[in-house]
């Protein structure tokens, strides 16, 4: 790269990020990824584990998922015993979703896997470069979220 200008930095960064993300992207829709979860049941699971008791609403907009991934996939979680749903008492339309027991434990689970997995990723890089790649991604993510939708306007 020549002279630190932005243009320089431009095509590189979309190079890696569309690296990054096909590296990812293979994980994503109903491909199994660990046991017999995909990847968007995964994080389900850890929100809800982190979150506690949500509705179906606050549960898609956590995950930026459509109401009906989301419902897709709660399903296949109440069939596999791991989500609960439960109705509110004042509002018979809100409905919330609860890990069960089983679903807590299996979301521990996930969830120590995910940071083993991220762990022994990270485990070579230098601790002042770990501090680098997470500032630049909470950048990146907040510019990205600032920006969505105006690519051709």
């Amino acid at each position: 790269m020549s002279q630190n200008r932005l243009s320089d930095y431009v095509m590189e960064t979309c190079d890696l990020l569309f690296k990054t993300i096909n590296l990812f992207r293979f994980m994503e829709r109903d491909e199994k990824v660990c046991c017999e979860w995909t990847v968007h049941q995964c994080y389900i699971m850890i929100s809800l584990l982190d979150k506690g008791k949500l509705t179906m609403k606050q549960l898609s907009k956590e995950m930026d998922l459509t109401t009906s991934t989301m419902t897709r996939n709660i399903d296949k979680l109440v069939t596999a015993g791991c989500v609960n749903r439960i109705s509110d008492k004042d509002d018979k339309r809100r409905v919330y979703v609860k890990l069960s027991d089983q679903g807590k434990k299996t979301a521990m689970f996930l969830r120590d896997a995910q940071r083993e997995f991220f762990s022994k990723m990270l485990e070579e890089v230098p601790l002042s470069t770990r501090k680098q790649i997470v500032k630049s991604l909470e950048i990146l993510i907040e510019n990205s979220k600032r920006l969505s939708g105006s690519c051709c306007s």
